[in-house]
């Protein structure tokens, strides 16, 4: 009894630490999607399914079967869904065992269902859910699953919810390390003053968005974007303004841009923007609405200083322009030297100067940017 018991344990340490990969897997941002939803609901369900297998009976009468835990780890994880598909997944082992599944199992599962989908609807803190859980699940679960809750044993109760503490503890170590990973996953990613990605991860995207592009015979274009004289500003109102300068602007450039697009800062003033995707023609309309946005926002800091600024845009696009990563960066430098020695505030290409209208840029343009 007991060996069954430590192994019942055991899978459920096991699982909750799957789980807790299946937590690490996705991006830091990606919140709770319905493919993770569905892995949480396997995951549990294999649970769910291995419990069953480790039910015992005590010699006094009644069976120890704590297979409830992994509906509430199911339901706290992955909501409804994963508990959907968690129960599904008991079901289909319990019909697996004993190639038939009593009116006593079906009720309780059900009970236990509705009563998982009501408590999550509150919203309660991690510890509170788990004691209304491992209480309630316990006394549906041990109570009417087998013989009946007239016949539920307190040594089968004490069990069933011995076995959801030893849940609530292992998940929560588990949880920890997850944010643990999730932390140091956004330090190595994120740029710390702007909150978008770095340059660091804009490498590591970009080789994967060209490989992808040229797999799939898909455009992909590189705006190289950098604030004009952000010196100036520095110098005139400090640091501190220019930091608040940088956050902002990120948060300008953020909102104009769709989901599927990918904005670093890679460096002091400068950013980048990928946009899988985007032919030539549509990135340099992109661009010139990002361009457009930074100088007709003001920048209040402290409620009494009002700050400008501009910006210049070098583009490039993969397939259309250029055929490699390292390509596709050098080409829309170049872009941007263009723009920034044409008169700044505007929008180049090897293709097109919004600013002077030549192929390729003049490099001597003056002109103001036609609205």
């Amino acid at each position: 009894m007991i060996k069954d018991y430590i192994g019942c344990l055991g899978l459920i340490v096991a699982f909750i630490l799957a789980a807790g990969h299946v937590q690490k897997a996705g991006r830091y941002g990606s919140g709770l999607t319905v493919y993770k939803q569905v892995q949480f609901g396997v995951v549990y369900g294999l649970l769910g399914g291995g419990l069953t297998l480790f039910a015992f009976s005590l010699p006094e009468g009644g069976a120890i079967d704590i297979a409830y835990v992994a509906a509430l780890l199911a339901a706290w994880n992955g909501r409804a869904v994963s508990l959907c598909i968690t129960f599904f997944i008991m079901f289909l082992y319990q019909l697996m065992i004993a190639e038939s599944i009593s009116g006593n199992e079906i009720i309780s599962l059900s009970v236990l269902t509705v009563f998982l989908v009501s408590l999550i609807q509150f919203r309660f803190s991690e510890r509170v859910y788990f004691i209304l859980a491992i209480l309630g699940g316990s006394a549906i679960y041990t109570g009417l699953s087998q013989h009946g809750a007239q016949d539920m044993s307190f040594e089968a109760f004490f069990y069933s919810v011995a076995g959801g503490i030893h849940a609530y503890f292992i998940h929560h170590f588990s949880r920890k390390d997850v944010e643990l990973f999730r932390s140091y996953q956004k330090e190595a990613t994120t740029d710390f003053l702007t909150g978008v990605q770095n340059v660091r991860q804009f490498d590591r995207s970009l080789n994967s968005f060209v490989k992808s592009a040229l797999l799939r015979n898909e455009p992909l274009s590189l705006l190289l974007i950098d604030i004009d004289h952000f010196k100036k500003i520095n110098d005139t109102y400090g640091h501190i303004t220019g930091d608040f300068v940088l956050k902002e602007a990120a948060k300008v450039l953020t909102n104009k841009l769709s989901s599927g697009d990918f904005l670093s800062r890679n460096g002091g003033e400068e950013f980048a923007v990928m946009l899988p995707g985007y032919d030539h023609a549509k990135a340099l309309q992109v661009a010139e609405a990002l361009r457009q946005s930074i100088e007709e926002t003001i920048f209040h800091y402290d409620y009494t200083l009002k700050i400008q600024i501009t910006i210049s845009i070098g583009a490039a696009t993969l397939d259309e322009t250029v055929f490699s990563s390292d390509d596709l960066i050098i080409q829309a430098d170049s872009a941007l030297y263009s723009a920034k020695h044409a008169g700044r505030n505007i929008v180049c290409s090897k293709f097109k100067c919004i600013a002077c209208g030549n192929n390729p840029c003049s490099g001597q343009c003056q002109y103001p940017l036609t609205k």
